[in-house]
């Protein structure tokens, strides 16, 4: 029974070893993101397809990101280069940028294209009555967790923008 205990002892300082060595990380955003609409895809938004891409992105010490597209549902939609082109609108602070930097890893991201069926709406305009109703294209960002770079030696060079 003594080396049981001391064996559940020994495992549980282990435990806490390896979540002491991999901390947990929680982005903190500059700002609030708000994709414009014109980051849907249009042939998507045009047949009110939804979809989804995943990102890992590199951050630069202002917190900026530099995002590539890992992978896109339904694939070849145009939902990874839009999340590509949404991403750039993205900032964590100075803060989170630092702790990826030294972490040396990237952020993973989760960038959801929906369209939102709204409330049918009776036009008149046309001389006669037609029921209608409005689309509202939504993109919902999601924190999926840490990510390693596609190549560290390439990622200062995601970063080279010119602002």
């Amino acid at each position: 029974m003594r080396a049981f205990v001391i064996l559940l002892i020994a495992v549980a300082f282990a435990a806490g070893a390896v979540r002491a060595q991999s901390p947990e990380f929680e982005p903190q955003w500059a700002t609030a993101f708000e994709a414009p609409r014109g980051f849907y895809p249009d042939d998507a938004l045009d047949h009110r397809r939804n979809g989804e891409a995943n990102l890992c992105c590199a951050a630069d010490s202002l917190g900026r990101l530099a995002c590539r597209s890992i992978d896109e549902r339904p694939a070849r939609a145009g939902f990874g280069a839009a999340a590509v082109h949404a991403s750039e609108w993205l900032e964590l602070t100075e803060e989170s940028a630092a702790a990826l930097l030294e972490q040396e890893k990237g952020i993973s991201l989760s960038m959801r294209f929906r369209i939102a069926e709204g409330r049918p709406s009776l036009d008149t305009s046309r001389g006669f009555d037609v029921l209608t109703r409005s689309f509202t294209p939504r993109i919902e960002l999601a924190y999926r967790g840490l990510c390693t770079l596609p190549d560290q030696s390439e990622a200062p060079h995601l970063l080279d923008r010119q602002d």
